[in-house]
């Protein structure tokens, strides 16, 4: 058995993002083995990247034949976030009596109603935002529509990843989509040849009228959904991220600044988008 250490703080940014990847490229060393995950040295973590995680972990061991476990006694005292999530043991009926959770859960490509059942009645209905209808009508059409997407951008029989934590302090819920896919860049390029970088990528996908669909098959009408999430986010003063390749971008600005973005280490595994929710 090996153990691999997490310390510091794994946030909702860059360094949070390469924490993660830095775990996943340790890790991948290994084949079909037992791997500890050593939470001792973790201050924090933001539980709605448990999906990114959960993600990374489900590809270790699809590909490398990995387990994981951990100290089950030290993360129910210090990390209980991730037991209510269902981040440990992957449990999909994990309870929360705190009610600030959106359950962590995976989503494969046919699995569109489900989808749309768990935005519906647990992103959507969480007590931070089920009684904002105007939230409702926006968002339910865009993220199925980028839960659709997923399906042609990643290139992936692997499932979509979700989870979401709300942090009553600061009134903001966080939800998190991740995939393990390919990225934005590569099927954006092969068609659209004059984009060269995951940043261009970003700016591409995120334009009004541009859909990954519309380039590969022709006469399929529909978006990324981005654009509209953009739109909303702004408006409710919130923020959309979008992480793919080697790019981390966020919204923090009322116009379309993609001037303004993070790189990381490492090219992320998929697309990771982070919806940040104002709950005032």
């Amino acid at each position: 058995m090996y153990v691999i250490k997490l310390s510091g703080s794994i946030n909702t940014n860059n360094y949070g993002i390469n924490k993660l990847l830095n775990f996943y490229n340790t890790a991948k060393k290994y084949s079909y083995t037992h791997i500890s995950i050593d939470f001792y040295d973790l201050k924090w973590i933001d539980a709605n990247l448990c999906a990114v995680f959960q993600g990374i972990i489900f590809k270790l061991n699809k590909e490398r034949g990995l387990n994981f476990s951990t100290d089950e006694i030290f993360l129910k005292q210090k990390f209980d976030i991730l037991i209510r999530n269902g981040f440990y043991l992957f449990d999909e009926n994990a309870s929360d009596a705190r009610s600030s959770t959106v359950t962590l859960r995976k989503f494969y490509k046919n699995e569109s109603h489900n989808f749309l059942d768990y935005l519906d009645n647990d992103l959507l209905s969480h007590r931070s935002l089920k009684e904002n209808e105007d939230l409702k009508e926006n968002i339910l059409g865009n993220l199925l529509e980028v839960f659709e997407n997923y399906e042609i951008h990643s290139k992936t029989e692997y499932p979509v990843f979700v989870c979401g934590q709300y942090y009553p302090t600061k009134k903001i819920l966080k939800f998190t989509l991740a995939d393990i896919g390919v990225g934005f860049l590569e099927p954006i390029s092969i068609k659209k040849k004059e984009i060269k970088t995951s940043i261009e990528a970003i700016r591409w996908a995120i334009m009004n009228g541009n859909s990954t669909k519309d380039l590969i098959h022709k006469n399929t009408p529909g978006g990324l959904g981005l654009f509209d999430l953009h739109q909303f986010m702004i408006k409710n003063k919130g923020k959309l991220e979008i992480v793919t390749g080697n790019v981390y971008w966020t919204s923090k600005h009322q116009e379309m600044n993609f001037n303004t973005y993070k790189t990381l280490n490492n090219n992320l595994l998929g697309t990771t988008i982070n919806l940040v929710f104002n709950c005032y």
